[in-house]
Parts: C-alpha cells; sequence; structure tokens
C-alpha cells in the first residue's frame, strides 16, 4: 500500500519483529475496503474476509493455527447474520 499525504491506499501488510506477516488490510481513501487477514505467528490465517467502509461485509472465516476452519460468519455491513 501507499500514503498519499494523510490517506492510506491499497493492501496495507503488517510483520513482527521476526519479519513474519501478522495482518494484511486494504485500504481505499483511508477507510478498510477489501480483503483482510490475520496470521498466527507460525503463518497459519486467523481470521479472514472483506470489508466495506470499514465494516465487516460477506463471509468471515475463522481457522486454528493448524489451519483447521472452525467457523464461518456472514457479516452485512458490520452486523453478524443468523
Amino acid at each position: 500500500g501507499y500514503k498519499k499525504g494523510t490517506v492510506l491506499a491499497g493492501e496495507v501488510r503488517v510483520y513482527n519483529d521476526e519479519g513474519k506477516i501478522r495482518s494484511v488490510h486494504t485500504y481505499i481513501n483511508n477507510e478498510e475496503n477489501g480483503y483482510c487477514a490475520t496470521f498466527y505467528d507460525n503463518g497459519q490465517i486467523e481470521l479472514c474476509g472483506n470489508k466495506k467502509s470499514g465494516e465487516k461485509d460477506g463471509e468471515w472465516k475463522e481457522y486454528n493455527s493448524d489451519g483447521k476452519l472452525l467457523n464461518t460468519k456472514k457479516y452485512i455491513n458490520g452486523e453478524v447474520q443468523d
């Protein structure tokens, strides 16, 4: 990603002190829009899904540290759907 002035845009990756990825967030005009994920220290995905206007939107998946799917939740504008 990049920053133009104070505005974030594109994919922003955060790494820990050992250089392993901790999170990925996609920004448009300083707001989270698109794919987002957090990772365990071993590199496995912990949580992933999409955001729209900074809110969870669509299907979000949560995994354990071995990569096994724990649950899936559907969101619309940040609100979990039953």
